[in-house]
């Protein structure tokens, strides 16, 4: 599928046209329903390098919760994690977009208790983020105040009882991309991505496991999950399991939604991963 490199307009546009084009495979309630629903979805991975002290850890991976915009559909993920109690969180960039921060960060302190790991939380950037103008420092400290660390082009190493976990988190292109060389040194187990792109920077079997979000699957798509249009940065990933050169690498549909808030075929997910040792 060829990777449409469209602005937020268009992407919205574009899609909303196939709809209409796709009259009568999509009802509104579907969509109505798609909209208000979040939903689990279970997997089991195996990570090369993977400390044998940490098999059988969960990791809950969100992603794209768009707020303030999408303030319902945060709340019902944060729910879902609250209620598994996964060790490991990982919320792979856009938790952010343009609109009243102070609201965001206000419904931040409500869902950040909820979307904690039991062990350890960590948060990267996405490109909205960038675009809407976060302040970082005040951003970075209320993740902080809750839990979570935020990398941006940044390693963290997970120490439990003599075993480590090595986390990478990259950078959105809008602040300069992913750091591969730096990725590469810090050899993680997992490597935090926004767009899934960038997994192709780095080279093969470099990472053990590699997540990213951005695409939401497609948001609005035919029946199947056939996405329609993909937001540039998208590649050619769309949504679930693929098997890069550099890591086996999951792409999330997300929470939140952008331009357009509904879904269509493309369920809102917060995915829950069972690491094993390879």
């Amino acid at each position: 599928m060829r990777d449409a490199r469209l602005s937020r307009r268009g992407f919205v546009t574009a899609a909303g046209a196939g709809l209409l084009g796709a009259a009568g495979v999509v009802t509104l309630e579907a969509l109505a329903v798609e909209r208000g629903h979040v939903g689990l979805t279970r997997h089991e991975v195996r990570v090369p390098g993977l400390d044998p002290a940490f098999d059988g850890w969960r990791l809950a991976h969100v992603t794209d919760l768009h707020l303030p915009a999408c303030d319902e559909a945060a709340r019902l993920a944060a729910a879902l994690v609250r209620r598994e109690r996964p060790e490991l969180v990982a919320l792979t960039g856009d938790v952010l977009e343009r609109g009243d921060l102070d609201v965001a960060f206000g419904q931040l302190d409500e869902l950040l208790p909820a979307l904690r790991g039991t062990v350890a939380t960590w948060a990267i950037p996405g490109n909205h983020e960038h675009v809407a103008g976060v302040p970082w420092d005040a951003y970075r400290a209320r993740l902080a105040r809750h839990g979570t660390r935020l990398l941006a082009n940044q390693a963290d190493v997970l120490a439990v009882r003599g075993s480590v976990l090595r986390v990478f988190g990259s950078e959105d292109r809008l602040a300069g991309d992913l750091d591969a060389e730096a990725a590469v040194r810090a050899r993680p187990d997992l490597l935090l991505l926004h767009r899934p792109t960038q997994v192709d920077a780095m080279p093969p079997s470099s990472a053990g496991l590699a997540l990213a979000g951005h695409t939401h699957g497609g948001q609005l798509c035919l029946p199947g999950g056939v996405a329609l249009v993909r937001p540039s940065g998208s590649g050619r990933y769309t949504q679930g399991w693929y098997d890069a050169p550099a890591a086996p690498l999951f792409v999330s549909r997300g929470v939140g939604t952008s331009g357009v808030r509904m879904r269509a075929s493309c369920p809102a997910e917060v995915a829950l991963l069972t690491l094993r040792a390879a």
